[in-house]
């Protein structure tokens, strides 16, 4: 189990849907609908042309030429259903912005790509850099990264009506940020009495640190079980565990906790204080950081419904397999 899912990886916008070269001659969008049909062959672009019924050489190795079709079908299998989502979503998304006469200017996509920035957490030099780095092992090149930008500024501008701003949503951004926080370690087990079985050998006097390395299905197993500092308000950690780390003292452990999937064992390691400046001061952030987030939550509900109501047609049996995989991923939890 993932307790707090990392920036980017799972979601719908921020890694993974921009376009590539690959797929663009899937063909057009009907108008009118949400179909998406594939075209049963395409046009080889000028770069390609060779004699007549030659197939496209597109590498060489050893002097032995490598065609398009050597690649294709792996390529379908690796990353089809991904980038195909990624076409989708861009054609599903420009019909919804020309339906509603809404149009992206440059600059709502420049604030994409700073939106992106700042998530990083890092001086400005540090962000470019870490960017980059998560580019490339994304394989997101000049053409899926602006494809990326320009479908998120998109999206945004599709759900802005949507967007509210609660003071109830603010107090809990100022708390989570300025309020006091519980450094925890966490142990997760599949069942109950492997949780009790973890208490009693920590009762027993196993350090809990180990205890979490050799029993632990939670990934912050790597460190022993330790979390970084949680704030009760932070609803992107279980309710059933913020309720509990609340009650416990330092160094208390707690009974198992029962989760979706699973059951944790919680040690409280030690209570950062907060440090609250006056609300007036930081009033401005606090919203713009609400903002953000109800708009993130309001853009992945809008891709899913997009995603959903799609009805793509496909050729290719192994780009089928990859599509069917890519788009009940995409879709669940919702």
């Amino acid at each position: 189990m993932k307790i707090k899912g990392m920036w980017c990886c799972a979601s719908l916008i921020a890694i993974g849907l921009g376009g590539c070269d690959f797929f663009k001659n899937l063909g057009d969008t009907s108008p009118g609908d949400n179909t998406v049909y594939s075209n049963a062959q395409t046009a080889p672009s000028s770069s390609d042309a060779q004699a007549p019924g030659q197939v496209p050489t597109i590498a060489f190795i050893n002097s032995v030429p490598i065609s398009k079709a050597d690649l294709e079908t792996p390529l379908y299998e690796a990353s089809g259903g991904e980038v195909l989502t990624e076409v989708v979503m861009d054609r599903l998304v420009s019909q919804q912005l020309q339906e509603r006469k809404l149009t992206i200017t440059p600059d709502m996509i420049e604030s994409e790509k700073q939106l992106l920035l700042a998530n990083l957490n890092a001086d400005p030099n540090m962000a470019q850099q870490l960017l980059n780095e998560l580019r490339d092992r994304r394989g997101l090149g000049e053409v899926r990264f602006k494809n990326l930008l320009s479908r998120n500024a998109g999206l945004r501008l599709l759900v802005q009506e949507r967007v509210k701003i609660t003071e109830i949503e603010v107090n809990k951004e100022y708390m989570r940020l300025y309020g006091s926080t519980y450094e925890l370690r966490l142990i997760v087990t599949a069942t109950h009495p492997a949780a009790a079985e973890v208490i009693n050998r920590a009762k027993a006097g196993e350090a809990f640190s180990d205890l979490a390395v050799k029993m632990s299905t939670d990934i912050s197993k790597a460190q022993g079980g330790l979390l970084s500092p949680i704030s009760p308000v932070d609803d992107t950690y279980p309710q059933a565990i913020r309720d509990v780390m609340e009650k416990l003292k330092v160094g208390q452990i707690s009974d198992p906790i029962a989760l979706e999937h699973g059951f944790a064992v919680i040690k409280l390691e030690r209570i950062v204080d907060g440090t609250m400046p006056k609300r007036d001061d930081v009033q401005k952030d606090l919203e713009a950081r609400v903002r953000v987030r109800v708009e993130r939550l309001l853009i992945e509900q809008e891709a899913r419904t997009l995603l959903r109501g799609a009805n793509v047609t496909i050729l290719n049996p192994a780009l089928q397999k990859s599509w069917d995989f890519q788009r009940q991923w995409m879709t669940k939890g919702q």
